[in-house]
């Protein structure tokens, strides 16, 4: 695989419940507000919005935002999307609107997309999530046309999640056509789990490694 890493490309970032906040905030993702200021840092274009009302968030206006986003991108070639948790599922849910109008990123990664059934909540979550459902057959067949030819998506999730097991991430992963990376111990891959940065997803982020390594030494802590 050819790596470089001098080309200039644009990343969006699509945060979970409780929003971008401030650093080190309970529940915020950090390893997200830690990946957006290292690649702007590196001269990267980084498009990582606060959603509309993070801590109680409606599906549609978060799709709706996140669908005015993926039009306004540059060429698809020179994008990488990542969604975590309910950003994660919003933007299974954005893509599926858009309906293959035109290819939308070379790299689309879902991490940790919450499993939501119909009509129930997740322990800790509030009742609004319960419409953060997975997308059906006929809107994955649309998420799958959005990423560019020799593009890809993957999935990396965390063993133990709470908030979906193996089973459903694998059903997620099949439907997309996405390649799925379950991590040893890491369940919601966040701040609870040990996330501070994740200086693996910097490197992939900028062609400098692959895909996730499996042992020990997958997860960093200040």
């Amino acid at each position: 695989m050819a790596i470089s890493t001098e080309k200039k490309r644009t990343y969006v970032l699509l945060h979970g419940l409780g929003g971008k906040g401030k650093p080190n905030d309970d529940g915020v993702d950090t390893w997200l507000n830690d990946l957006a200021a290292e690649l702007i840092a590196a001269g990267h274009t980084v498009i990582y919005p606060n959603l509309v009302r993070p801590k109680n968030p409606n599906l549609q206006k978060w799709v709706a935002d996140i669908v005015n986003i993926l039009k306004g991108l540059p060429h698809w070639k020179d994008v990488t999307i990542i969604g975590f948790s309910l950003g994660a599922v919003a933007l299974m849910h954005a893509l599926a609107r858009l309906r293959s109008q035109s290819f939308v990123a070379d790299r689309i990664i879902f991490v940790s997309p919450c499993y939501i059934s119909p009509g129930m909540v997740p322990g800790g979550m509030p009742p609004c999530v319960r419409d953060f459902i997975p997308p059906s057959k006929a809107q994955a067949g649309w998420i799958r046309t959005a990423v560019g030819g020799g593009g890809k998506t993957w999935m990396i999730c965390g063993e133990n999640d709470f908030y979906g097991g193996e089973d459903h991430f694998a059903a997620f992963a099949e439907r997309l056509g996405a390649e799925l990376y379950i991590l040893d111990g890491a369940r919601h891959v966040s701040l609870g789990s040990g996330y501070g940065p994740w200086r693996w997803m910097k490197a992939f982020c900028e062609y400098l490694t692959y895909v996730p390594p499996q042992g020990k030494d997958w997860r960093e802590r200040d």
